[in-house]
């Protein structure tokens, strides 16, 4: 199988001569052996890759607050019709992101920026500019539970399967613990982080859930939130306004620390 990785200053997929480690590990040896666990239980044939994480990991877990969003897959159309023909296409997501970010009309990162822009910043901002952009995407970090392979639109049957995998739900489990994230957005994704912890943590959603959880290695409480994907046809604003009354509720629980994120809901 040979290695094609995307080369945005070419804008097109080159054969990348290090291997498939070698470009895993540039978010650091243990994200790209917890990758390499991944990889070896994925059913055959694979076609796509997309590496997320952060940036910079030892620089993301400096810091107080750690944002970290949980979503199903990442996407490229591009090579659709590529399937089968005994390449791998990887793709560097954050990279891709960074190198366009002054174009990117993704509406999943435009989310993803709105919203991390008011949990960290403060600022219910539609519009955002390219300089705080950058900022914030070196202060969070991005999960997709399925790296291999993507599609669109994804099947929640799909992931069902994937994660009746015991060392596929380890490998979710133990990114998470790398980075040891204070906050934990997950997009529509609860379910599936319920079905990693075995725990039945969220009860229902509408729109969304709050509570609190530590993980199991982990000396931080995390605050996890359930909310629509960033890509819901919802306006803008009106997830943004949604996220404003969610910040309330998280700023008092990082503050008082307690365990108990439900004393906040209101049904």
């Amino acid at each position: 199988m040979n290695l094609l990785v995307w080369d945005d200053t070419v804008k097109a997929y080159k054969p990348y001569g290090e291997g498939f480690e070698k470009f895993t590990q540039k978010r650091g040896e243990e994200f790209g052996k917890i990758i390499e666990q991944i990889k070896n239980e994925v059913p055959a044939p694979l076609y796509s890759f997309a590496l997320d994480g952060a940036l910079d990991i030892e620089k993301y877990k400096s810091q107080e607050e750690r944002l970290l969003f949980l979503l199903k897959e990442a996407y490229d159309s591009s090579i659709e019709d590529k399937k089968g023909d005994g390449n791998l296409y990887a793709w560097d997501e954050l990279s891709w992101v960074q190198n366009n970010i002054e174009t990117i009309s993704n509406p999943t990162w435009r989310r993803i920026f709105q919203w991390s822009n008011l949990i960290l910043n403060g600022k219910n901002e539609v519009y955002i500019s390219s300089d705080v952009k950058r900022g914030l995407l070196n202060r969070i970090a991005v999960v997709n539970i399925n790296k291999f392979n993507g599609e669109n639109p994804s099947s929640d049957k799909k992931f069902r399967n994937l994660l009746k995998n015991n060392a596929v739900k380890e490998s979710i489990k133990n990114q998470i613990k790398l980075f040891k994230p204070t906050i934990i957005v997950c997009g529509h994704t609860g379910w599936i982080l319920d079905i990693v912890l075995d725990k039945a943590l969220l009860k229902h959603r509408n729109p969304y859930w709050k509570y609190k959880y530590r993980f199991d290695g982990l000396d931080n409480d995390t605050a996890v939130i359930d909310f629509w994907h960033p890509a819901n046809t919802n306006s803008d604003q009106a997830l943004l306004d949604d996220w404003e009354t969610i910040k309330q509720g998280l700023d008092k629980q990082l503050r008082t620390k307690k365990h108990n994120f439900e004393n906040t809901i209101k049904e």
